[in-house]
């Protein structure tokens, strides 16, 4: 309990628009792209086990390029884990897990330098 850890995922965006991730760990985790802050369990853990990516749904608007997401995450009692997806991930998934009301984010992400 209380170990952290960090992944780092490079992301290439084909065309601008507005993406949807999900996440999920046991037991808090912080998420950045391109060094904004995305989404926060800080104060309340994930609240489900096990981890999904279905547990925390975010959209954020991402320009066109090579995107970097980040994500801290601390354990908790159970293990280390952490689940995260994207569109693809979530559609797979949708017709049978309740996905949770996503959180909308005011924030314009540009690529960052490779």
């Amino acid at each position: 309990m209380g170990r952290t850890g960090y992944a780092f995922l490079e992301l290439e965006a084909t065309e601008a628009g507005e993406v949807t991730l999900g996440m999920g760990a046991d037991w808090w985790l912080q998420m950045w792209l391109d060094g904004k802050p995305v989404y926060d369990t800080l104060e309340t853990g994930n609240g489900l086990w096990p981890p999904a990516i279905s547990d925390h749904i975010a959209k954020v608007k991402m320009t066109k390029g090579h995107h970097v997401l980040a994500v801290r995450f601390i354990s908790g009692s159970g293990s280390s884990v952490l689940a995260l997806g994207g569109p693809n991930e979530l559609r797979k998934i949708s017709e049978t897990v309740w996905i949770p009301e996503v959180r909308e984010l005011k924030m314009d992400v540009q690529p960052t330098e490779r």
